[in-house]
């Protein structure tokens, strides 16, 4: 079984007497009956932040690519440039005229 004391000592600098405190404090001011349900909320509002956060750094990793792809200069296609055929070559098409 793992304790979150080594995590949360790291973090913050909370030691395990701080922490026993804390949740003797938690369970006096909301009760045994409704601490499991506050976990499960809780549970539930970090996922949904973890989403949302998630959202937002895809959406701006989108506006990043989108924005390098704008700043490549892309022929468009079937079109002919200087160098793909040489000046010294005459087109295959006859001179009407």
């Amino acid at each position: 079984m793992t304790t979150l004391a080594p995590v949360v000592a790291a973090l913050w600098g909370l030691g395990t007497p701080e922490l026993i405190l804390i949740m003797g404090m938690m369970l006096l001011f909301f009760g045994a009956d409704r601490l499991p349900g506050l976990a499960g909320s809780l549970g539930k509002s970090i996922r949904e932040f973890k989403k949302h956060a998630s959202d937002v750094e895809d959406s701006f990793r989108t506006a990043i690519d989108e924005g390098q792809q704008k700043k490549l200069p892309t022929p468009a296609p079937g079109s002919t440039t200087q160098a793909s055929q040489p000046s010294h070559v005459e087109s295959s098409t006859p001179k009407q005229g």
